[in-house]
């Protein structure tokens, strides 16, 4: 046993299972990968891209512990990671290392659309669902905002950050951050016109959250970077693809 947990193989990846009643780290223990159905698409688009152009950059914000990213990881060149949690963040780098994904950077930052401190939600049975929330979502009673507790997370935008590479592909799972989070990105989409896969909570649950867009508004604001074509994953995850990588029909 290892002191600070338990590991688990869960396909050819290595996890430490800290905390039991953890949504996804009891999913990892029992059951295997978390969301690979996920894995094997970010393998199946990184593959048409490294054909293309020889390499494949993935940038994952919301990479959690790294459930998703870490067994993705042979399958990029490169793998630029934000976690925003403190302990998810620790918990992301032990499993990079655990597992050497040496092509890695992780850094304890969430995205949005400015550099600020900003509260976070925080949830311990489901660290996966932790996000960080504006003084403007608590002071317009957007629902999951009243949740928030006392500590505090830096948040920059993507266009402040410098990357020492071309992005192929963007992961986003924010938990209903994603507007603030693509307006501060919206430069760097344009720039790159990466393979975007985003989580965009259902209109009802926007609606219970007193959220002001609808998920078609969502769709509509990240198509007119000049993505046109859009499929959809489940009820909330959409794939915007760029052919100037690779076609996909």
């Amino acid at each position: 046993m290892n002191p600070l947990g338990v590991i688990y193989t869960a396909g050819d990846t290595l996890f430490v299972v800290k905390d039991f009643s953890d949504l996804i780290q009891r999913h990892i223990a029992t059951k295997g990968l978390w969301e690979p159905e996920l894995i094997k698409l970010l393998k199946y688009i990184s593959t048409q891209i490294t054909k293309n152009i020889g390499k494949c950059h993935l940038v994952n914000v919301g990479a959690h512990i790294g459930s998703v990213c870490v067994p993705s990881a042979k399958h990029f060149s490169r793998i630029t990671a934000f976690e925003p949690v403190k302990s998810n963040f620790d918990h992301l780098n032990l499993h990079k290392n655990l597992n050497s994904v040496n092509h890695m950077i992780t850094h304890n930052l969430a995205l949005s659309d400015s550099i600020c401190d900003s509260k976070i939600v925080f949830n311990p049975h489901n660290t996966g669902g932790c996000h960080v929330v504006s003084d403007y979502e608590v002071a317009n009673s957007i629902r999951h905002a009243q949740n928030h507790i006392k500590d505090t997370v830096q948040c920059v935008s993507m266009d402040s950050i410098e990357f020492e590479d071309s992005i192929e592909i963007l992961l986003v799972d924010i938990e209903g951050h994603e507007e603030r989070f693509i307006k501060g990105a919206e430069q760097t989409i344009k720039t790159y016109k990466p393979v975007i896969i985003i989580e965009l909570w259902t209109d009802e649950k926007r609606q219970h959250e007193n959220m002001k867009t609808t998920q078609y508004e969502m769709i509509q604001k990240i198509t007119s970077f000049g993505y046109n074509i859009v499929k959809q994953s489940g009820i909330d995850t959409f794939i915007f693809l760029n052919p100037s990588h690779f076609h996909c029909t």
